[in-house]
Protein backbone atom coordinates (compact mmCIF):
# COMPACT_ATOMS: atom_id res chain seq x y z
CA UNK A 1 0.00 0.00 0.00
CA UNK A 2 3.15 2.51 0.43
CA UNK A 3 4.48 1.54 -2.64
CA UNK A 4 1.28 2.94 -4.25
CA UNK A 5 0.98 5.74 -2.15
CA UNK A 6 3.99 7.08 -3.44
CA UNK A 7 3.17 5.79 -7.33
CA UNK A 8 -0.10 7.98 -7.20
CA UNK A 9 1.26 11.06 -5.33
CA UNK A 10 4.23 11.05 -8.15
CA UNK A 11 0.84 11.10 -10.31
CA UNK A 12 -0.64 13.97 -9.14
CA UNK A 13 2.81 15.45 -8.97
CA UNK A 14 3.45 15.23 -13.03
CA UNK A 15 -0.53 15.96 -13.68
CA UNK A 16 0.43 19.33 -11.72
CA UNK A 17 3.41 20.19 -13.50
CA UNK A 18 2.16 19.46 -16.85
CA UNK A 19 -1.43 21.61 -16.55
CA UNK A 20 1.14 24.51 -14.90
CA UNK A 21 2.78 24.85 -18.46
CA UNK A 22 -0.76 25.29 -20.55
CA UNK A 23 -2.42 27.38 -17.74
CA UNK A 24 0.40 29.61 -15.63
CA UNK A 25 -1.09 32.88 -16.61
CA UNK A 26 -4.83 31.72 -16.24
CA UNK A 27 -4.47 30.17 -12.89
CA UNK A 28 -6.88 27.91 -14.10
CA UNK A 29 -5.17 24.82 -11.98
CA UNK A 30 -4.74 24.30 -7.94
CA UNK A 31 -3.54 22.17 -5.24
CA UNK A 32 -5.87 21.80 -2.40
CA UNK A 33 -4.66 19.79 1.62
CA UNK A 34 -7.64 18.32 3.44
CA UNK A 35 -7.57 17.85 7.04
CA UNK A 36 -10.20 16.49 8.79
CA UNK A 37 -12.40 13.55 10.61
CA UNK A 38 -14.07 10.46 9.44
CA UNK A 39 -17.06 9.37 10.66
CA UNK A 40 -18.16 5.71 9.85
CA UNK A 41 -21.62 5.33 9.30
CA UNK A 42 -21.91 1.15 9.44
CA UNK A 43 -22.37 -1.30 12.00
CA UNK A 44 -19.79 -3.20 11.00
CA UNK A 45 -17.04 -1.10 12.19
CA UNK A 46 -18.81 -0.40 16.02
CA UNK A 47 -15.86 -2.49 17.36
CA UNK A 48 -13.71 0.75 16.10
CA UNK A 49 -13.89 4.13 17.43
CA UNK A 50 -16.48 6.19 16.75
CA UNK A 51 -14.33 8.69 14.32
CA UNK A 52 -11.20 9.07 13.14
CA UNK A 53 -8.65 10.67 11.05
CA UNK A 54 -8.98 12.13 7.49
CA UNK A 55 -6.48 13.45 5.23
CA UNK A 56 -6.27 14.46 1.29
CA UNK A 57 -4.19 16.03 -1.46
CA UNK A 58 -6.45 16.80 -4.76
CA UNK A 59 -5.43 18.43 -7.53
CA UNK A 60 -7.76 20.38 -10.22
CA UNK A 61 -7.98 21.83 -13.20
CA UNK A 62 -10.82 24.94 -14.54
CA UNK A 63 -12.33 23.47 -17.49
CA UNK A 64 -14.51 26.66 -17.37
CA UNK A 65 -15.58 29.98 -14.47
CA UNK A 66 -17.99 27.16 -12.59
CA UNK A 67 -16.29 23.44 -13.51
CA UNK A 68 -13.44 21.69 -12.84
CA UNK A 69 -12.27 18.24 -12.70
CA UNK A 70 -10.02 17.10 -9.63
CA UNK A 71 -8.19 13.93 -8.82
CA UNK A 72 -7.44 13.16 -5.51
CA UNK A 73 -5.61 10.44 -2.85
CA UNK A 74 -5.97 10.53 0.79
CA UNK A 75 -6.63 8.46 3.56
CA UNK A 76 -8.91 7.86 6.01
CA UNK A 77 -9.53 4.72 8.86
CA UNK A 78 -10.14 3.81 12.33
CA UNK A 79 -8.51 2.13 15.25
CA UNK A 80 -9.72 -0.07 18.11
CA UNK A 81 -9.15 -0.03 21.92
CA UNK A 82 -7.24 -3.41 22.88
CA UNK A 83 -9.78 -6.40 23.16
CA UNK A 84 -8.69 -9.03 26.43
CA UNK A 85 -9.91 -12.79 25.97
CA UNK A 86 -9.22 -16.13 26.84
CA UNK A 87 -8.88 -19.18 24.72
CA UNK A 88 -7.60 -21.94 26.40
CA UNK A 89 -7.13 -24.48 22.93
CA UNK A 90 -5.82 -22.05 20.99
CA UNK A 91 -4.20 -18.37 22.05
CA UNK A 92 -4.46 -19.09 25.43
CA UNK A 93 -4.64 -15.65 27.31
CA UNK A 94 -4.25 -12.36 24.90
CA UNK A 95 -5.31 -9.14 23.87
CA UNK A 96 -5.29 -7.77 20.04
CA UNK A 97 -5.67 -4.18 19.21
CA UNK A 98 -6.70 -3.61 15.26
CA UNK A 99 -6.44 -0.37 12.69
CA UNK A 100 -8.07 -0.11 9.63
CA UNK A 101 -7.16 1.85 6.50
CA UNK A 102 -8.81 3.35 3.47
CA UNK A 103 -6.88 5.42 0.83
CA UNK A 104 -9.11 6.36 -2.31
CA UNK A 105 -7.66 7.61 -5.21
CA UNK A 106 -10.62 9.22 -6.91
CA UNK A 107 -11.83 11.96 -9.99
CA UNK A 108 -14.20 13.94 -9.42
CA UNK A 109 -16.51 16.65 -10.86
CA UNK A 110 -16.69 20.31 -8.94
CA UNK A 111 -19.47 22.39 -9.85
CA UNK A 112 -18.53 26.43 -8.26
CA UNK A 113 -20.93 28.86 -7.23
CA UNK A 114 -19.41 32.46 -6.49
CA UNK A 115 -21.33 34.14 -4.03
CA UNK A 116 -19.21 37.52 -4.03
CA UNK A 117 -15.10 38.12 -5.16
CA UNK A 118 -13.51 36.08 -2.35
CA UNK A 119 -16.54 34.00 -1.04
CA UNK A 120 -17.76 30.43 -3.12
CA UNK A 121 -19.47 27.47 -2.22
CA UNK A 122 -19.58 24.34 -4.32
CA UNK A 123 -20.83 20.56 -4.79
CA UNK A 124 -18.93 17.76 -5.78
CA UNK A 125 -19.19 13.98 -6.68
CA UNK A 126 -16.71 11.47 -8.13
CA UNK A 127 -15.81 7.86 -8.33
CA UNK A 128 -12.56 5.89 -7.25
CA UNK A 129 -10.80 3.29 -6.13
CA UNK A 130 -10.24 2.33 -2.57
CA UNK A 131 -7.25 0.23 -1.06
CA UNK A 132 -8.19 -0.76 2.17
CA UNK A 133 -5.77 -2.19 4.79
CA UNK A 134 -6.59 -4.15 7.85
CA UNK A 135 -4.07 -4.93 10.51
CA UNK A 136 -4.10 -6.52 13.72
CA UNK A 137 -1.77 -6.61 16.57
CA UNK A 138 -1.82 -9.58 19.19
CA UNK A 139 -0.56 -10.47 22.49
CA UNK A 140 -0.79 -13.77 23.95
CA UNK A 141 0.58 -16.08 26.74
CA UNK A 142 0.85 -18.93 23.50
CA UNK A 143 2.92 -16.90 20.75
CA UNK A 144 4.17 -13.64 22.49
CA UNK A 145 3.53 -10.56 21.68
CA UNK A 146 4.86 -10.67 17.90
CA UNK A 147 2.11 -11.89 15.96
CA UNK A 148 0.73 -9.67 13.32
CA UNK A 149 -2.03 -10.05 11.00
CA UNK A 150 -2.19 -7.73 7.75
CA UNK A 151 -4.23 -7.97 4.20
CA UNK A 152 -5.11 -5.79 1.77
CA UNK A 153 -8.71 -5.40 -0.47
CA UNK A 154 -9.99 -3.49 -2.94
CA UNK A 155 -12.83 -1.27 -3.02
CA UNK A 156 -14.96 0.51 -5.33
CA UNK A 157 -16.83 3.46 -4.77
CA UNK A 158 -17.51 6.99 -5.05
CA UNK A 159 -18.38 10.59 -3.08
CA UNK A 160 -20.73 13.67 -2.76
CA UNK A 161 -19.98 16.44 -1.30
CA UNK A 162 -20.14 20.32 -0.90
CA UNK A 163 -17.78 23.12 0.64
CA UNK A 164 -16.97 26.98 1.10
CA UNK A 165 -13.69 28.72 0.03
CA UNK A 166 -12.94 31.58 1.25
CA UNK A 167 -10.34 33.76 -1.23
CA UNK A 168 -7.47 35.21 0.45
CA UNK A 169 -5.61 36.33 -2.72
CA UNK A 170 -6.37 35.46 -6.37
CA UNK A 171 -3.46 32.83 -5.24
CA UNK A 172 -4.27 31.33 -2.00
CA UNK A 173 -7.56 30.51 -0.47
CA UNK A 174 -9.09 28.14 2.66
CA UNK A 175 -12.47 26.72 3.41
CA UNK A 176 -14.45 23.74 4.41
CA UNK A 177 -15.64 20.51 2.82
CA UNK A 178 -18.24 17.88 4.25
CA UNK A 179 -18.52 14.59 1.95
CA UNK A 180 -19.93 11.39 2.36
CA UNK A 181 -17.82 8.39 0.84
CA UNK A 182 -20.05 5.42 -0.93
CA UNK A 183 -17.57 2.29 -0.43
CA UNK A 184 -17.84 -1.61 -1.23
CA UNK A 185 -17.84 -3.66 1.50
CA UNK A 186 -14.54 -5.80 2.08
CA UNK A 187 -14.02 -9.48 3.22
CA UNK A 188 -11.11 -9.57 6.22
CA UNK A 189 -10.21 -13.15 8.00
CA UNK A 190 -7.97 -12.07 11.19
CA UNK A 191 -6.92 -14.51 13.65
CA UNK A 192 -9.04 -15.06 17.24
CA UNK A 193 -12.38 -13.71 15.49
CA UNK A 194 -11.99 -15.05 11.58
CA UNK A 195 -14.02 -13.72 8.75
CA UNK A 196 -16.44 -11.00 8.23
CA UNK A 197 -17.18 -7.83 6.09
CA UNK A 198 -16.46 -4.31 7.20
CA UNK A 199 -17.97 -1.10 4.67
CA UNK A 200 -16.25 2.09 5.30
CA UNK A 201 -18.91 4.09 4.05
CA UNK A 202 -19.16 7.42 6.20
CA UNK A 203 -18.93 11.49 6.44
CA UNK A 204 -15.54 13.22 6.19
CA UNK A 205 -15.75 16.64 7.69
CA UNK A 206 -12.28 18.59 6.91
CA UNK A 207 -10.76 22.35 6.77
CA UNK A 208 -8.99 23.09 3.51
CA UNK A 209 -5.85 25.20 2.47
CA UNK A 210 -4.86 25.54 -1.76
CA UNK A 211 -3.04 27.43 -4.16
CA UNK A 212 -4.01 28.10 -7.26
CA UNK A 213 -1.41 28.60 -10.33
Amino acid sequence: MKRLFVISLCLLVMIAVTSAAYAQEAKKNYVVLNLGAYFPTDDSVDSFDSAGFNGEVAIGRYITKNLAVELGIGAFGLASDDVLGNDPGGFGVFNYSDSITAVPFTIALKAVFPLSEKLEIYGKGGIGAYFINFDRDIDSTRFGNDLNYSDDETAFGGFLGAGAHYNITKMFFAGGELKYHFVSSVDFSPPITGSRSYDLSGFVATANVGIRF
